[in-house]
């Protein structure tokens, strides 16, 4: 089983049936469809309990520190930062995270910075 089928069962609600993960190139990555598609079919939803959100990264252990550490210094806090430190304390965790399979399915490397939207 991969880790996306892995995470799709554990996110009850969530709807991943329609896609697949596909590596396009080495830095490019992006779903495709698995089957057919009907006009106006939902593909792919995630309930927003599995979502990794800004409150969910700042409200995390290590989320707290970080904003701590900030503020005391004085800095703006970048929100890469932040989600950043999510990510490795999630990754530490490993299979006790819920967000382990998630983190499974990113890739090992990138040389290209992604940006992050509100």
């Amino acid at each position: 089983m991969t880790p996306l089928e892995r995470l799709s069962d554990k996110m009850i609600g969530a709807k991943l049936d329609a896609v697949d993960v596909c590596q396009f190139s080495e830095h490019n990555r992006g779903l495709v469809a698995a089957r057919d598609l009907k006009p106006g079919e939902v593909v792919t939803f995630v309930p927003r309990e599995f979502l990794v959100t800004r409150e969910k990264c700042r409200g995390s252990e290590m989320g707290v520190k970080v904003e701590q550490v900030f503020q005391e210094l004085q800095f703006e806090r970048p929100q890469d930062i932040v989600f950043a430190t999510f990510l490795m304390e999630e990754r530490l965790k490993q299979t006790e995270s819920n967000y382990y399979d998630y983190i499974e399915t990113l890739p090992k490397s990138f040389d290209m910075f992604p940006l992050l939207f509100e």
